[in-house]
């Protein structure tokens, strides 16, 4: 009796192993196909961590991008969370297998850590990519 509810309490477990291994097969190969088929934007980092910033001191942060698709594509709108953070971008297309930088310039006045946001968005998608900035501002010495 017990050699036949284990052989059948394998049965069951080979079964929905197998169902479940093979559909997720699939699932990982439609994942793939669709990312090589379509036009795609890929970006160094979506983070930006300036570590320690004197008070009163204008950081600047890079952000590389580059276009991994066939198509040019551009960024349309792109907005900072605060106005403590002055954006530069191309506003011209990106043209395939280029890359090009968004700037953003962050003022820091006021003491303490801080994380901010930079949204932007793209005619080729439409979720924005959100960028962050984060870091902490500290009080400026005599040789800042």
């Amino acid at each position: 009796m017990k050699s036949l509810i284990s052989t059948t309490a394998l049965f069951f477990c080979f079964l929905f192993g197998n169902a479940q291994s093979g559909s997720g097969l699939k699932e990982v190969e439609l994942v793939k196909q669709t990312v090589l088929e379509e036009d795609y934007i890929e970006w160094e980092s979506l983070v930006y961590d300036f570590g320690e910033i004197p008070q009163d001191k204008a950081a600047k942060a890079i952000f590389k991008f580059s276009n991994r698709g066939k198509t040019p594509f551009l960024l349309t709108k792109v907005n900072g969370s605060c106005g403590c953070t002055d954006i530069e971008y191309p506003e011209t297309p990106i043209l395939p297998e280029t890359t090009a930088t968004l700037e953003a310039t962050y003022d820091a006045k006021e003491l303490g850590k801080f994380v901010k946001s930079v949204t932007v968005f793209t005619n080729k998608e439409a979720r924005p990519y959100i960028l962050m900035l984060r870091g902490q501002v500290i009080e400026k010495t005599k040789e800042q």
